[in-house]
């Protein structure tokens, strides 16, 4: 005869606590009719905000659409997809904080842009970190946009790993023109971690704004064997510090 043993209430609590119930990664689906904070669950299907590990895409959009990555977002997604493929229109995603992609990104359309904006307050810059590297292929943005401080900082795309690469192949490294309330002479905006080009541009856009010198500090490994570096103003600046390589 076998006897049963019941546990007592307490214990059953420790070990109903201890077990793990996993967590399930998300594919989910911008779907908000046009512009919108990505922190409003309601904005996407599933309905809830993306997080780490999860997938978050912006679909195709035949309008220009802007998504912007706002505070009450968690900092951190699985993966970015950017899905645009009818002609004309751009398909934003603005970081208006830092963010950290678990997975690589890679930007390029068929058709329209595929855009990236690592943006600012007034208080500072915020980073952009793609664990596994940045891909610009034909159609596809990475702006770095010039900060609204009066210190002179300015943003950062990647770490200082050297799997956080920056490669264009066609797409776009956009150094935006200063923006806000900037008083300071220059700016500065920063790759930390390594780059190439083999096709497409790194654009200096300084027209607007008070301060006329922008610059692109770039501390890792460099190499350039194709593309076009281009300025729409002389008093543009390409600084490669602590670069152990530079091939151009």
């Amino acid at each position: 005869m076998h006897t049963k043993k019941i546990l007592p209430s307490s214990a059953l609590l420790a070990l109903l606590a201890s077990i793990t119930v996993p967590t399930v990664a998300l594919s989910q689906t911008w779907s908000a009719p046009g512009d919108g904070n990505w922190s409003t669950g309601s904005n996407w299907t599933p309905a809830s905000i993306p997080g780490s590990g999860n997938t978050a895409t912006l679909n195709d959009t035949s309008s220009n659409r802007t998504v912007t990555y706002d505070s009450g977002a968690s900092g951190t997604v699985g993966t970015l997809v950017i899905d645009q493929t009818t002609a004309g229109f751009t398909n934003t995603i603005n970081l208006q904080r830092s963010l950290i992609l678990q997975n690589a990104l890679t930007l390029g359309a068929s058709a329209g842009t595929e855009q990236v904006i690592v943006g600012s307050t007034a208080g500072g810059g915020f980073s952009l970190t793609s664990s596994n590297g940045t891909t610009l292929n034909s159609g596809g943005v990475l702006a770095l946009s010039a900060t609204t401080n009066t210190g002179g900082n300015g943003f950062q795309a990647g770490s200082t790993n050297a799997n956080t690469a920056i490669t264009i192949a066609g797409g776009t490294l956009l150094v935006q023109a200063t923006t806000g309330n900037f008083t300071a002479g220059a700016a500065s905006n920063t790759v930390n971690g390594i780059l190439s080009m083999t096709d497409g541009i790194i654009r200096f856009d300084n027209i607007v704004g008070t301060a006329s010198d922008r610059r692109l500090d770039i501390r890792g490994n460099v190499n350039i064997s194709g593309g076009a570096i281009t300025a729409d103003r002389s008093t543009a600046l390409l600084q490669f510090l602590s670069s152990a390589n530079t091939t151009i």
